[in-house]
């Protein structure tokens, strides 16, 4: 981001007068031999970041939420039956309806009406996400060997290894 936002505000300046240039303070130059499609104000949009593990350099600098349109809009589906449809004006005029008919198209081919994906479905947090990991790319499993550190022993004698760690007051 240290780099996006160098170069986005080099170009901010670069729009600037010359007397503006001057009592403006530069920052650094970018290390890097070029960035391209990045906007200038991306400088200006900066905002203290949420860690999050599914924040890409698109979703940060809002790109993603530009390309998820263009999917939606601009993307072939295909209907119930099989049959591909072309991008058209109707697939977005039909997102542009509201209430059920909104998204809803009729296949050129077969006449069967369906929803395209709204740009809302290429989301992370959309029912689109891998079932098994979540969208994150990281599966998680309970190891039930290192919960449990003796299966032998009672809850009270410390049957949960985690509860006897160093620092940890649990009250069984």
């Amino acid at each position: 981001m240290g780099i996006l936002y160098e170069e986005g505000s080099r170009r901010y300046l670069d729009a600037l007068s010359t007397y503006m240039r001057r009592r403006i303070k530069q920052g650094a130059q970018a290390d890097v031999t070029s960035v391209k499609h990045i906007p200038s104000a991306l400088a200006l949009r900066q905002r203290p970041s949420i860690p999050n593990e599914r924040a890409t350099v698109g979703t940060t600098t809002e790109t993603f939420n530009v390309l998820r349109l263009i999917f939606s809009r601009l993307g072939s589906p295909v209907c119930p039956n099989g049959h591909r449809v072309a991008p058209s004006l109707d697939i977005a005029e039909a997102m542009s309806k509201s209430g059920e008919e909104m998204g809803q198209i009729t296949c050129p081919t077969c006449g069967v009406k369906f929803y395209v994906p709204s740009a809302e479905d290429f989301a992370f947090n959309s029912d689109g996400a891998c079932q098994e990991c979540g969208g994150t790319g990281k599966v998680r499993q309970l190891d039930d060997s290192k919960l449990i550190a003796d299966p032998n022993l009672s809850i009270e004698d410390g049957a949960v290894a985690s509860w006897s760690l160093p620092g940890r007051n649990f009250m069984p």
